[in-house]
């Protein structure tokens, strides 16, 4: 569980830095001040966790969840790589108009595609395993203090981006606006580390709970035993 509460306050708190107001107002200047492809960026992440959530549930469940979050953990380095490049690359200067913001959405897409299997990973198969690794009788506890985690960190993010956008002058132009993403990609890259630690061996569901291990035999099995 403490695995799981690492990765939620790093992912909380980058996610709220670069994922969100920053990218959409990057997406909107680069491509020509224009509200659709943001949606097309948005869409992206969305419907790949959607999709992907379903087939990885099932693999994990058949095989290892172990293995499937570090699968997830090798999605977030690239998808903060391409990220953090098509970010570079779109406010980069003497590149053809067209050329360049079709270059920049195609990479800036395909990054939301990984960034959609990562969350995928962590929304589900992850929080299994945390699950499946504490007791069931204290597992509201641990739950309640990994959404009280992500809600202070989903706090602290937009506090960075506001004092790093005082740093640049209080200005959203393409330049802070790209400082402030990496700036957040930075933050949330390490949440990688701890999912390439989950164990299967870990998990509890052979234990029976309390409320079962205490309840009585029936009373054909003991007048059974009697005999």
């Amino acid at each position: 569980m403490v695995l799981t509460w690492i990765s939620g306050g790093l992912e909380g708190a980058g996610d709220s830095v670069w994922n969100g107001t920053v990218l959409v107002a990057l997406i909107y200047e680069i491509m020509g001040q224009s509200n659709t492809y943001a949606g097309y960026v948005e869409a992206v992440q969305g419907l790949t966790s959607l999709v992907v959530g379903l087939p990885v549930g099932h693999i994990a469940d058949k095989s290892s969840k172990s293995r499937v979050i570090a699968f997830g953990a090798l999605c977030v380095p690239l998808a903060t790589a391409a990220t953090a490049f098509a970010a570079v690359y779109g406010v980069a200067d003497g590149l053809p108009t067209h050329t360049h913001t079709t270059a920049f959405i195609a990479i800036m897409m395909g990054a939301q595609v990984m960034w959609g299997i990562a969350y995928a990973v962590y929304g589900g198969t992850q929080q299994a395993l945390m699950a499946d690794s504490t007791p069931a009788q204290g597992r509201a506890w641990y739950y309640t203090k990994l959404n009280q985690i992500n809600l202070v960190a989903s706090a602290l993010g937009p506090c960075v981006a506001i004092g790093m956008f005082v740093l640049h002058g209080d200005q959203w132009d393409l330049l802070s606006l790209r400082n402030v993403l990496l700036a957040g990609l930075a933050i949330e890259l390490p949440m990688c580390i701890p999912m390439l630690l989950y164990r299967d061996d870990c998990a509890l569901l052979d234990q029976p709970d309390q409320a079962t291990a205490a309840a009585p035999a029936p009373a054909s099995q003991r007048a059974g035993q009697q005999q």
